[in-house]
């Protein structure tokens, strides 16, 4: 007894005895955000601690190093009915696939649906679709959100309309400026309706001058798929060009968030010429890698995995894994996978033939494992992955 009595008047005095700044900025900074908001109720000290911007830069840190090592911490789902103004964002807990919250945003102007820009660093940017609408910021686990104005929409002087053009959005951190970017990429159509696009344009807002500005210009015959990924402080783009060899029409086009100047990124020949037999699906990022997803167009659809292990270099294209994609509808793997577990065994989904809800899919058996997750019956429904941020929006937009 007395034995046991020293051992917790030790373990007590150990406690105790624990620097404050240890407990602070080691412990309490690798703390997931929805924890520490209940600890902000604990005592003033914990509220004002948690709210600098020290202890959320730290922290902040901490998740994009730790992401970057895992998969990601949460993703959201946005959903959405046509003709509604409201967009529901379902916040999941990636670890256990348990927590689920719902948050709404509200918008009287827009009557159709909200689209996902990107996220980065905690943040969700978000497209109202409404012609000249503009963007919405928000950080979802603080559920704080800010309303961007539209970019201008004019070529030569003359306003333009939808079917005269099409647009590619993207949303980014220049970690140079310090500086959050929503870039709008813009290929302008030959003419009404036409599948034949002339030059594109590039333009740019910036979060720390509250203003948007024309960038670059890029020559015609390029078709944009999807929204920028963003990774290395640069956006990337999957860009089908115009030309005859259908064994080269694939290519990445990039935008540096801090020149602010295009660029390319190229597939390997190995990775073009598969994609000669299929499709391409889309961009992701695992363990801080680019990644890009493929697909056969052959009876069991196989879906390819492949990664880039030495960024900008195109012969470093390497295929992680391929399976058989036949009860996978490959565009409804999660936007962007931070991987897949028990070494690629499994891979997350968000629709399955069998059931219309979140799965974890085995791409040995192919058996599911059912989350208990249902997507929203929705018109519009679309998924993210995202840190959780303590992060304050930018105070200027």
């Amino acid at each position: 007894m007395d034995v046991i009595h020293q051992s917790e008047e030790k373990s007590e005095s150990v406690t105790l005895n624990i620097p404050e700044e240890i407990i602070h900025y080691d412990i309490l900074t690798r703390v997931p955000v929805k924890s520490l908001l209940r600890f902000k109720s604990v005592c003033k000290y914990w509220y004002t601690l948690i709210n600098s911007s020290t202890f959320i830069n730290i922290h902040q840190k901490y998740c994009v190093e730790s992401r970057s090592q895992d998969y990601s911490s949460e993703f959201f789902i946005v959903s959405n009915e046509y003709g509604s103004n409201t967009c529901e964002l379902t916040y999941i807990d990636a670890h256990n696939f348990t927590s689920v919250r719902n948050f709404k945003i509200e918008d009287a102007n827009n009557r159709n649906y909200f689209n996902i820009v990107g996220s980065c660093n905690g943040f969700i940017c978000l497209k109202l679709t409404n012609y000249y609408s503009g963007f919405k910021l928000c950080n979802p686990l603080t559920k704080e959100f800010r309303n961007i104005i539209d970019h201008p929409r004019y070529n030569n002087g003359t306003r333009l309309k939808d079917t005269d053009y099409l647009q590619r959005y993207g949303f980014g951190y220049d970690f140079v400026r310090r500086d959050y970017k929503i870039v709008v990429v813009t290929c302008y159509r030959k003419y009404s309706y036409s599948p034949l696009f002339g030059r594109g344009v590039v333009q740019v807002y910036s979060t720390r001058t509250n203003s948007w500005k024309k960038t670059d210009e890029f020559s015609p015959n390029l078709f944009l798929m999807g929204n920028g990924l963003a990774i290395n402080n640069m956006l990337h783009w999957n860009v089908v060009l115009g030309e005859k060899d259908d064994s080269n029409k694939h290519d990445i086009l990039t935008f540096d968030l801090h020149t602010e100047k295009l660029g390319r990124i190229s597939y390997s020949i190995k990775l073009k010429n598969e994609l000669a037999l299929g499709l391409m699906v889309g961009l992701m990022v695992s363990n801080g890698r680019l990644c890009t997803i493929t697909k056969h167009l052959t009876k069991d659809g196989r879906i390819g995995f492949w990664t880039m292990n030495k960024y900008g270099v195109s012969e470093s294209w390497m295929k992680l894994y391929e399976f058989e994609g036949g009860e996978v509808c490959c565009f409804d793997l999660v936007n962007v996978i931070y991987g897949s577990r028990m070494n690629f065994e499994e891979v997350l989904v968000t629709k399955h033939v069998k059931v219309d809800e979140l799965v974890w899919y085995n791409l040995k058996d192919k058996s599911i494992r059912r989350l208990g997750i249902r997507r929203s019956r929705t018109y519009y429904a679309d998924e993210w992955a995202c840190i959780g941020s303590l992060a304050p929006l930018p105070s200027n937009c």
